[in-house]
This record gives structure tokens, C-alpha cells and sequence, in this order.
């Protein structure tokens, strides 16, 4: 939707969620998550579309981003993702198409997934989830 108001326009032709513009505002990346993953168009991973009308491409490398998190920045996508059970942070740059493995990350779960990056990129922000659960049973509450 124009940010002036107006009508709301169809920006995607196969669907996405999470959408980021790049930072000058002529690409847009969004995700298409494993489970939407219904034919060849709808692979998961990171998708770019340059703006307003250009064709979708997923970006190579990003097959095993986890929902939310992926932040797009100078440097080219943060993204966090599962490698054997372990969470990777790692840095996809668009220019050369290479991906670096910056630091594990030691939580087992996330919460509400989210990622961003500061402008200067000395700072990463991400959500998790500590906490463990137990099953009580409470006898004759009532």
C-alpha cells in the first residue's frame, strides 16, 4: 500500500513473508519458509525481487534460513540457520555470493523469531526462549 494511502498493489507472485527492502529501496527480500514449499517457484529460503516489477530469485545459499531471522544490511543478509543441531549466525555477501559462518549461537530455542542489525553493523539483535518445562499434577484442587 502507498505510503500516502491509496490502494493496496500485489508485490509477489508465488507469496513470501517477512519482507525487508534493501536499504536503497530497490530490492525487496522476503522468505518462503519450508512449509509453503510446494513447487519449484515456492522453494525456501530468502527470495529477492527488484522494485517495482522485476522477476522473483531466491537467493542462493539461504535454503535453511529460519523463518524471521534474516536481516538485510550493506554488507549483504545476516541470517541465522540450523546446522546439525547447532544455530549458526552467519553472513551471506551479495557480492561475491559467499557465506560466512560468524559465531554459534547457544540457545536451543528461539522465541518469537526476529533479527536486526544496527546501521553500523556492530550490533545484532535476536530473540530466544530460556526456559524448561515441567508437567505438575496437583491432586484434589478443587
Amino acid at each position: 500500500m502507498p505510503l500516502e494511502g491509496g490502494p493496496a498493489a500485489q508485490v509477489t507472485r508465488n507469496g513470501g513473508l517477512f519482507a525487508q527492502e534493501s536499504l536503497d529501496g530497490r530490492k525487496l527480500y522476503f522468505l518462503r519458509p519450508q512449509e509453503a514449499a510446494t513447487f519449484d517457484a515456492n522453494r525456501p529460503g530468502i527470495w529477492v525481487k527488484s522494485l517495482p516489477a522485476g522477476p522473483e530469485a531466491m537467493v542462493k545459499g539461504t535454503e535453511r534460513v529460519q523463518t524471521r531471522y534474516f536481516a538485510i544490511s550493506r554488507s549483504g543478509i545476516y541470517f541465522i540457520h540450523n546446522v546439525n543441531r547447532r544455530w549458526i549466525l552467519s553472513l551471506l555477501n551479495l557480492s561475491t555470493g559467499r557465506i560466512q559462518a560468524l559465531r554459534t549461537l547457544d540457545h536451543r530455542q528461539f522465541g518469537s523469531p526476529s533479527l536486526a542489525i544496527s546501521p553500523d553493523e556492530k550490533t545484532l539483535l535476536y530473540t530466544w526462549i530460556e526456559a524448561d518445562a515441567d508437567l505438575m499434577l496437583v491432586d484434589n484442587f478443587r
